[in-house]
């Protein structure tokens, strides 16, 4: 017999590596720009609280338009176009949402060119307000059919009066660089005479304290000037306005002529007030018109001759206030006035021409007048509605 031949299992081969992948610089590349790009397509979620923003919007100032014959905007630049699109720009009449200014409409209907004509543009949107427009009629070949107007509107410069102001903003902005350049020494200067006065860094002769002292009062009284001056500045300006709240004119002009009186007995003189017993409401606030009332009084005082009588007469015309009264003999010539008013009592550091100027200033920033003739003096000032003055001001009248 044959014996079988036992048979080997078969050997089970490894199977072959793969083939090395070639490299794929170039593809890798544009896989890259492929997936940035997506990236870039891809909106980024950025969750926000529902806290009110405001969306980002971009003033415009100008853009351009083509209109149809009806009027109606059917192409326009494109940052505005998908607000103006089928807008009634240049139709007969205007639309819902424009408004023409004078003879807008006529030149409209009979096709003429427009040059800087008055429109407005009704909305809250950025768009909404007053603008300039431009028109060019178009007309269609070969028969000359109106087409519509090609447009172009722009915003309409500043008013005049805003343009007219701005000087006298630099010039009270000039002074009041002036007047801070001027407080710097002017404060050094009081500073250093006080520490020799008080004698901080040791004793100093009696003859030296002295010389300080009249220094330090010289630098206060300058410094005093500087404010007067500042606030005039900006008051005739209108950089500044007098604080709003509540004050009785009549209680006020008493209170100042009882403070005036020490100083009117010696010479015999006197500033009588007439006015009825009732408030007069002021809408400014107490301390403001007790300057008022100050600067005034404290000049017509000082200018007064011994044994001169003065009357001030205070009633109600209308709405405001009227305080009327005569100059003082001495009052009457200013120049001359001011000569002689050393030892007089002053309202200021600068005489009585310029406290009444800033008074008149003040009267005016508080809605009225302070106006002066060659023998009287008048103020006017708006009283308040009702003429009623509230339970904190009366308590205030009372102090």
């Amino acid at each position: 017999t044959i014996a079988p031949v036992p048979l080997s299992k078969a050997e089970v081969l490894p199977e072959p590596a793969p083939p090395a992948a070639e490299p794929r610089v170039i593809g890798d590349i544009i896989d890259r720009i492929a997936t940035y790009r997506n990236a870039r397509r891809t909106p980024v979620l950025a969750p926000r609280l529902p806290l009110g923003d405001a969306p980002e919007t971009t003033s415009v100032m100008a853009f351009d338009a083509v209109t149809d014959a009806e009027g109606r905007v059917m192409a326009a630049s494109d940052p505005v176009l998908s607000e103006v699109l089928g807008m009634l720009l240049t139709s007969a009449h205007p639309g819902p949402l424009t408004g023409f200014g004078d003879g807008l409409s006529p030149a409209f209907r009979l096709h003429q060119p427009v040059h800087a004509g008055r429109i407005t543009l009704k909305g809250p949107g950025r768009l909404g307000g007053d603008w300039l427009i431009e028109a060019a009629p178009m007309f269609a070949q070969p028969r000359g059919n109106f087409a519509g107007y090609r447009c172009r509107l722009r915003r309409p410069p500043r008013e005049a009066a805003t343009e007219t102001r701005a000087p006298e903003n630099a010039a009270a902005d000039r002074m009041r660089q002036i007047l801070h350049e001027l407080r710097t020494p002017v404060g050094a200067i009081q500073g250093f005479a006080e520490v020799i006065q008080q004698q901080v860094f040791g004793p100093a002769p009696h003859e030296y304290r002295a010389h300080a002292a009249a220094i330090s009062v010289d630098a206060a009284r300058l410094l005093a000037g500087f404010d007067e001056l500042d606030r005039l500045a900006r008051l005739q300006t209108g950089a500044a306005q007098l604080d709003s709240g509540e004050s009785d004119l009549a209680e006020v002009f008493s209170e100042t002529l009882r403070r005036l009186r020490p100083v009117l007995e010696p010479r015999d003189a006197t500033i009588e007030l007439v006015a009825d017993h009732r408030p007069y409401p002021l809408a400014i606030a107490r301390h403001e018109t007790r300057l008022l009332a100050w600067r005034l009084l404290a000049t017509l005082a000082g200018a007064l001759a011994p044994s001169e009588t003065l009357t001030l007469t205070l009633k109600q015309r209308g709405q405001s206030a009227q305080l009327t009264g005569a100059l003082p003999q001495s009052l009457r010539d200013l120049d001359a006035f001011d000569d002689k008013r050393r030892g007089a009592l002053s309202s200021g550091v600068f005489g009585p021409r310029f406290a009444l100027d800033l008074a008149a200033a003040e009267a005016q920033a508080a809605g009225g007048t302070l106006a002066f003739t060659e023998t009287h003096v008048n103020l006017h000032l708006p009283l308040t509605d009702g003429g009623l003055l509230t339970p904190e001001a009366q308590a205030n009248s009372t102090r």
